[in-house]
């Protein structure tokens, strides 16, 4: 299962700052972020898209920050 990133617009501040885990919301501050692509998006004329960051490989996402598979990879 790969997961899709969300589009621009529906991210939170700190998802679309690249503060937190675009997948499970995890503040990236004590662990770093891998980059896992750009999340598309307009408001009209304006173009939101922006490079988004996940949990890093060996801590996992959300529920499964002890796992060693990321959520995109399966």
């Amino acid at each position: 299962m790969k997961w899709d990133l969300p589009d621009a617009a529906s991210l939170s501040r700190a998802a679309y700052s690249g503060w937190a885990c675009v997948f499970c919301g995890a503040s990236l501050a004590t662990t770093g972020g891998v980059s896992v692509g750009r999340a598309e998006g307009r408001s009209g004329a304006h173009d939101l898209s922006v490079e988004v960051y996940a949990c890093p490989p060996l801590t996992g996402c959300g529920p499964r920050r002890i796992s060693a598979v990321h959520p995109w990879t399966e």
